[in-house]
């Protein structure tokens, strides 16, 4: 609360709200201005940050920014003033304090310069800083006071745009703040792609000239690669702008053999001493002269190197021979009328062609990788000539010529005969196959399945089947007939052998069915049949006797004998002859049945909400209950369960269950029985919170609920009353005997619905306090309260008095301006005393209870102290204890004071609501009758 602060930083807080109080404090000497800027010289929209260095002790400051923004400002820090024309501006601080004041203007302190054109940029939300150091290092050429350095980068349009940029001073860091792309603007370029690289420029003022800037950047930063990155970090260590550079040229560029070749090197910038380094690749050729000659035998490429001696740089130049060559590639054969694919090389042609001693013809017969045909004379001779020819290009004048031959060799030819279909019998057990091959250097035979041949390796050999091929009743047998190389080729053919066998049938297990309803057969299987045939030795009846699972349906005769027995028989597939009979026997069971008992209307009590249920069922396997609510079961398997409802069961009143019996298998049928169930809740009641309310406000009881009632009715033991007793959510206005009692207890009754019984009763206390009310005058003053508002924000405790609040803040420099909404106070010290300042009376209430603690822990120095009392408090009352440690004692914007050195006693009492300024030689404790 209270701070070793010496009065004139009070004063500072003061001035700073456009506001100051003079307060006699003895003498002071005379104030004198000093200022410095961080930059004095800044671009087109820079900023500078001023720090006053004045001495005296003024009290408040008056600064002057000649083509700034803002233009004037009182108070000792300024803000950032921003200067966004061209020229030299004039700063200017005027000191006082109440002793008197001093003026300081320094003329043309503020330099500022436009940007270059084509310098300007556009700010984004993406960026990347690069530092220059005032020590950068320059190469060639240093920058001056007023220079330019700029990032620049590559437009929609491959033009070159600023991207950032910033004025050279010679004395101060500077940083580049490059801009990204937009990306919300996607057909407009206006910054950087992230990994740009940056382009520099420089602008030299003096001679109104733009270079390009090479640039290193300092290796110990995240990027230093050259290139963008949003929230990139970077440095430069140095800057270039008159590099070394060389253009090596050869002339002519393109030779035949035995032609020379004169090579140059163009040099500039740098130093001006330069040495030559020539070499080659192939390697073979060295000259220490800026442009020497050669008489080249290969295609080859000439590097030059040129120091000198600050930096090396390297160029190339290459030189083509271009006499032609050409290969027609290797020897090569092909199956029948199958093309080749011919891969000729050629180097320094105008043009190449293919030429044949055949009957052939040729695809691409222009281009180096052509195709050839054979013709039917080619296939016939068995082999081809073919040559490739290479014609020069200008000034060479010998073509050349390169010659291949292709050998012709006839495909194989293969053909398993045709499938067959037999009958697999005792006698009948192996089978003889009839192939035709053609143009073969071997044959094999292959089964897909597991029988074997009498031999492989012969056109017509016996198969004897495998017992997966009889499985499986068919297998596929491969013939293949290899070729002449190089015929890649084989010949392949299949053919498929397919087994009939004799047939078999079984009806399937014996089965239990239901008494009603038909029964499905499912596990009959049947092989190697024609045709089937269900019959019955009963009354009932197949609704297809010829399927292999039919579905049956029991005669009266089979349902009264309990049983029947049913058959099968499946006939034989040509060429077997004998068929197959089975049978099996089904047997009948009864159905279930389901009772859920009857509907009924419940009470549900909130301590124990549970439902006894008493279902039956007869014949079942098992039983389910079921909710169509949200409820559970105790066990929802058995039939007399316990129901506890839902919240959806109690917010609908109602709910349906159903008890399902499950039949003894195989009968499928479920009896389900259904249950209505009418809820009624027991009544439930809150009254709410214990809550607080201002003397004089009524309570709105907004936080009380009830339910499942019939009726409600309010009721206090105190005198006041409710606005509507018979609602839920009433309105109480405090009565007289409230106020004086300062508290109240309020109750509601809910009334339960048939066929509950018991009501529902909740009660809360409401606490009534007390108001302070405090008026506030116009201007100036100081302010504070003896009580611990109920509602300690100080937003909400100046809420009423907000279109008068101008200022309010303590000694810690804490402020509430509501204008320009700020509010650094955050909740309100009642062991503070506050400055205020309003634009006319008025009266501030604040509802809360009295302090208990009324003593306060002064400091050494200057304390701004409230008045913990609901009175007016005479000064000595408070004081006289420790007046040897009082210095002075003063209003807030006020004349009076309580001076004891000098016997000063014009303020004789401290008045309930405000705060006062006291200064004390040594800390101590004061305590508030």
């Amino acid at each position: 609360m209270k701070k070793s602060i010496p009065f004139v930083v009070l004063m500072l807080i003061l001035s700073f709200q456009l506001y100051s109080i003079e307060i006699f404090t003895g003498g002071r000497e005379m104030p004198v201005a000093e200022f410095q800027a961080d930059l004095t010289l800044v671009p087109v929209e820079g900023s500078v940050n001023f720090s006053d260095l004045s001495t005296g002790g003024p009290v408040s400051w008056e600064w002057a920014f000649e083509g700034g923004v803002p233009s004037t400002f009182s108070g000792r820090v300024p803000p950032a003033v921003y200067y966004n024309s061209a020229g030299m501006f004039d700063v200017q601080l005027i000191v006082e304090n109440a002793d008197g004041s001093d003026t300081l203007t320094k003329t043309g302190y503020i330099e500022v310069v436009g940007y270059p054109a084509g310098w300007d940029y556009t700010p984004t939300g993406t960026s990347h800083i690069i530092s220059v150091p005032s020590d950068v290092t320059f190469i060639n050429r240093p920058l001056s006071a007023g220079d330019f350095i700029g990032a620049f980068y590559i437009d929609e349009n491959d033009n070159e745009k600023c991207g950032g940029a910033n004025v050279w001073d010679g004395v101060n860091n500077k940083a580049v703040l490059a801009f990204g792309d937009d990306a919300t603007t996607p057909d407009i370029k206006e910054g950087f792609g992230e990994g740009e690289l940056f382009i520099w420029k420089v602008f030299f003022t003096d001679s109104i000239s733009e270079k390009y800037a090479f640039v290193t950047y300092n290796q110990a930063l995240p990027n230093h690669d050259g290139k963008f990155y949003d929230n990139g970090l970077s440095s430069l260590t140095s800057i270039d702008t008159d590099p070394l550079f060389v253009n090596a040229t050869a002339n002519p560029e393109a030779i035949c053999l035995g032609d020379e070749v004169q090579l140059n090197a163009e040099v500039g910038g740098g130093t001006g001493n330069y040495s030559f380094s020539w070499t080659s690749e192939p390697a073979g050729f060295t000259s220490n002269m800026q442009n020497p000659v050669d008489n080249p035998a290969q295609t080859i490429i000439y590097y030059v190197e040129v120091d000198d001696g600050n930096q090396v740089v390297i160029d190339f130049v290459s030189v083509e021979l271009m006499s032609p060559t050409a290969n027609a590639g290797e020897d090569q054969s092909t199956c029948g009328s199958n093309t080749v694919s011919l891969t000729g090389t050629a180097t320094n042609y105008s043009s190449v062609f293919w030429s044949t001693n055949g009957d052939g013809n040729f695809t691409g017969q222009d281009q180096l990788n052509a195709t050839y045909a054979p013709g039917s004379q080619d296939i016939a001779n068995g082999t081809v000539l073919l040559k490739l020819i290479a014609l020069p290009i200008n000034p060479c004048t010998a073509s050349a010529q390169s010659s291949l031959y292709i050998s012709v060799i006839s495909p194989v030819a293969a053909d398993a005969g045709g499938n067959e279909t037999v009958c697999y019998n005792q006698t009948n057990t192996s089978f003889a196959l009839d192939a035709t091959v053609e143009n073969a250097s071997g044959i094999l035979w292959e089964t897909g399945g597991d029988g074997g041949f009498s031999s492989t390796v012969i056109e017509d050999p016996v198969y004897t089947p495998g017992d997966d091929d009889l499985a499986t009743g068919e297998v596929i047998l491969t013939i293949t007939a290899d070729p002449t190389e190089p015929c890649s080729a084989v010949a392949e053919d299949q053919m498929t052998m397919t087994f009939i066998f004799e047939p078999e049938v079984f009806a399937g297990g014996d089965a239990t069915v239901c008494e009603t309803g038909s029964h499905q057969l499912d596990g009959a299987t049947a092989d190697n049949f024609s045709s089937l045939l269900w019959e019955t030795a009963g009354d009932g009846g197949f609704d297809n006797t010829s399927v292999l699972n039919p579905e049956y349906t029991p005669g009266l005769s089979d349902i009264s004998t309990g049983s029947v027995v049913l058959t099968i028989t499946a006939e034989p597939v040509d060429p077997c002859t004998a068929s197959a009979q089975s049978g099996l026997a089904l047997f009948f069971i009864e159905e279930a049945t389901s009772n859920a008992g009857e509907d009924a209307t419940l009470c549900i009590l909130l301590s124990n909400p549970g439902i006894q249920l008493n279902g039956s069922v007869s014949n079942a396997s098992h039983v389910l209950w079921e909710t169509g609510g949200d409820g559970n079961f105790s066990d929802k398997n058995i039939v007399d369960p316990v129901y506890t409802p839902g919240v959806d069961d109690l917010l609908n009143n109602q709910v349906s269950l159903s008890l399902t019996a499950y039949s003894n298998e195989p009968c499928t049928f479920e009896a389900v029985s259904l249950l209505d169930l009418d809820l009624v809740r027991e009544p439930f009641a809150k009254a709410g919170s214990n809550a607080s309310i201002c003397e004089g406000a009524n309570h709105s009881l907004d936080g009380a609920v009830a339910a499942n009632y019939s009726s409600v009715l309010w009721s206090t033991d105190g005198d006041g009353g409710f606005d509507v007793p018979g609602s839920v959510n009433p309105v109480y206005t405090p009565g007289s005997g409230d106020i004086e009692t300062g508290s109240v207890e309020l109750c509601i009754t809910a009334e339960p619905n048939d066929p509950c019984t018991v009501a529902a009763i909740n009660c809360i206390e409401l606490t009534i306090l007390p108001n302070n009310q405090i008026t506030i005058p116009a201007g100036w003053s100081g302010l504070s309260t003896f009580f611990d508002p109920i509602d300690p924000d100080v937003e909400d405790l100046m809420s009423s008095i907000v279109d008068d609040l101008m200022i309010l803040y303590n000694f810690d420099g804490q402020v509430y301006q509501p204008v320009y909404g700020v509010n650094t106070i955050g909740d309100w010290d009642s062991y503070s005393g506050y400055f205020i300042k309003l634009e006319n009376e008025t009266t501030l209430n604040i509802c809360g209870s009295p302090v208990d603690n009324k003593s306060l822990n002064l400091v050494e120095g200057w304390n701004v102290i409230p008045v913990l009392s609901d009175v007016d408090v005479p000064v000595g009352d408070v004081f006289d204890a420790v007046s040897d440690k009082v210095v002075v004692i003063q209003e807030i914007a006020g004349t009076k004071l309580w001076y004891p050195n000098y016997g000063i006693y014009s303020l004789e009492t401290l008045m309930a609501g405000k705060a006062y300024l006291v200064k004390l030689n040594e800390g101590t404790t004061i305590t508030y009758p």
